[in-house]
């Protein structure tokens, strides 16, 4: 429920075209430099709060994009902007089956390839909105909940980093895995236990 925008001035060529991977904002705008996506990407909460930032949903977000001149709107178009349309297989992992709790998320048909292993912070269990991300851009991805879930310790305190590995050792398993080049992503909180492996 809150508005989030950005703006930006910018001068068209001689034949009204405007590119904005090419064309930089004049003074006052949301970002500096030349940017396709920079209107997007510089979106700030209209109440000013440092602590909102915006979050992707798994759904098309509709986006209002007003073009002026002169302090009149001429223009105004809505768009959607998604992840990506790709499909993605995923498959849950249990604890007694697997031994990690997690979801596997991968393009179809992948040969071998550079895949993921996420986690969270400190919200803990396997709710990682991301991960799917990862694998619509083309890149297989574990996303692991390593604490408050089924049969996992209840709070973030003495996680065994052995846990982790199992759930290394799974996914270089996967046949959509080059298991030498998989790499480690989190955040937050979880960026210590990611660091530390």
């Amino acid at each position: 429920g809150v508005l989030f925008s950005s703006r930006g001035t910018y001068h068209a060529d001689a034949h009204g075209r405007l590119d904005l991977s090419r064309t930089a904002p004049e003074s006052r705008g949301s970002y500096t430099t030349a940017w396709s996506s920079g209107l997007i990407a510089s979106m700030k909460a209209a109440t000013g709060s440092p602590f909102a930032y915006y979050m992707w949903g798994e759904t098309a977000q509709a986006l209002r994009l007003p073009l002026g001149a002169n302090g009149k709107t001429l223009a105004s178009t809505t768009f959607h902007r998604r992840w990506s349309g790709v499909p993605v297989d995923e498959t849950k992992l249990t604890l007694a089956k697997d031994g990690v709790d997690g979801t596997f998320s991968s393009p179809p048909n992948v040969r071998p390839q550079a895949a993921v292993l996420a986690f969270g912070g400190s919200d803990g269990g396997d709710k990682g909105s991301f991960a799917g991300r990862f694998a619509a851009h083309g890149i297989p991805v574990l996303f692991v909940g390593y604490f408050h879930a089924p049969g996992l310790p209840d709070k973030l305190v003495n996680i065994p980093l052995e846990y982790f590995e199992k759930a290394l050792q799974w996914l270089d398993q996967q046949p959509q895995v080059d298991p030498n080049r998989v790499s480690v992503f989190s955040g937050s909180y979880g960026s210590e236990a990611a660091l530390l492996l």
